[in-house]
């Protein structure tokens, strides 16, 4: 073996090539300390992988915030528009609020009969006008129309088929129903120069209508008549326990009227003694006496001993007791015979009922009771 095959036989091996990164020493040593840091950052594959998993990261948070954005947006679309149409609801009914108080203040000039408008004619006979007042004047239907104003500013009744009856008597109609008449009820309410409700309970059949003049009727019936309203009979419903009360009491009321007695008062309270007290349902007059009357639906009620003994002691033992059946009053008779005689009380019946009236009978004397 030659000296010189033995040598590189002993020889150690040489050594491994450096790695990049050692060859690449100078260079880096050469940039500038934060470029030399990112570059030695980045080339290490672990870090390469945290940071690919942190960029995606970041790409999926970007992803959420852009649809929690675009979600924010649809809902701040959302309540622009629900506070617009908000906007638009409260500019309405100011708009309406200022055209009600236009409208009561010209109700309430119409009241003190200011000079709105001239009437171009015969302006000694008519009260100061206003704009809608001839207009209305000159509408189709004013005739009938201003008829129904006038007779329940005139009378106060409130009871349409009342109202319907006089009306069609007057125009000459045989059916109190007919359509020209409803079309003038219609047209008043559309002007609201009456006010309209179904009453709660009627005493037979189904519930009547009640109609009373508004403000804008009062006013309406002031300019046609030159005179004021009397008061709405249905003013009568807070001495009432209810509708089918109110009815029956302005029922008696008619009949009461026609006989010659004066109404004075409804539902009256009267003090016995400052301490108890006597609440007969009618007041009425006659030639200079007072009559206290009680008005009852149905004798089928709790006994009731205390309002017979003061209603007894206010009319000074005579009980006037209006009814609406036969059958009823039977019973409220009773019951008040029964209670008087608790006390050993004597005193004076007189019944009547709405049936028996309605179908022409009376009492021995021709009269009511």
């Amino acid at each position: 073996m030659s000296p010189g095959l033995l040598a590189s036989v002993c020889d150690p091996p040489p050594p491994p090539p450096p790695p990049a990164q050692a060859l690449l020493l100078p260079l880096i040593q050469s940039l500038t300390p934060e470029l030399a840091e990112a570059y030695l950052f980045f080339s290490a594959p672990e870090l390469v992988s945290a940071m690919v998993s942190r960029v995606e990261g970041i790409r999926l948070l970007a992803q959420q915030d852009q649809r929690e954005a675009e979600a924010a947006r649809r809902s701040r679309e959302d309540c622009e528009r629900r506070l617009g149409a908000l906007r638009d609801r409260l500019l309405q009914q100011e708009q309406t609020e200022q055209e009600m108080d236009a409208l009561k203040a010209e109700v309430m000039k119409c009241r003190r009969h200011p000079l709105v408008i001239q009437v171009p004619h015969q302006t000694d006979q008519l009260p100061t006008q206003t704009a809608w007042m001839l207009d209305w004047r000159q509408s189709p239907g004013f005739e009938k129309q201003a008829a129904i104003l006038r007779l329940v500013g005139e009378t106060g009744l409130g009871r349409v088929p009342k109202i319907r009856e006089r009306v069609a008597d007057f125009f000459g109609y045989q059916n109190p129903h007919a359509g020209a008449i409803t079309q003038a009820f219609a047209a008043l309410q559309k002007r609201s120069f009456l006010g309209m409700r179904r009453a709660e309970g009627g005493m037979q059949g189904r519930p009547p209508q009640l109609v009373w003049l508004t403000d804008l009727g009062q006013a309406a019936f002031v300019m046609l008549t030159g005179a004021s309203p009397l008061a709405s009979e249905l003013d009568s419903l807070a001495a009432h326990v209810s509708d089918p009360h109110m009815l029956l009491n302005l029922e008696a009321q008619d009949w009461l009227q026609k006989e010659g007695y004066q109404v004075l008062a409804h539902g009256y309270r009267h003090y016995l003694g400052g301490v108890r007290q006597a609440v007969p349902d009618l007041t009425v007059q006659k030639e200079g006496q007072v009559f206290y009357i009680e008005v009852e639906r149905s004798g089928k009620k709790s006994e009731r001993p205390e309002k017979w003994w003061n209603l007894r002691e206010l009319s000074g033992g005579e009980l006037y007791i209006f009814c609406q059946y036969p059958r009823s009053q039977e019973q409220i008779g009773e019951e008040a015979r029964q209670a008087l005689a608790q006390k050993s009380l004597s005193c004076r019946l007189h019944l009547t009922n709405l049936a028996d009236l309605r179908e022409g009978f009376r009492g021995q004397d021709g009269g009511l009771w």
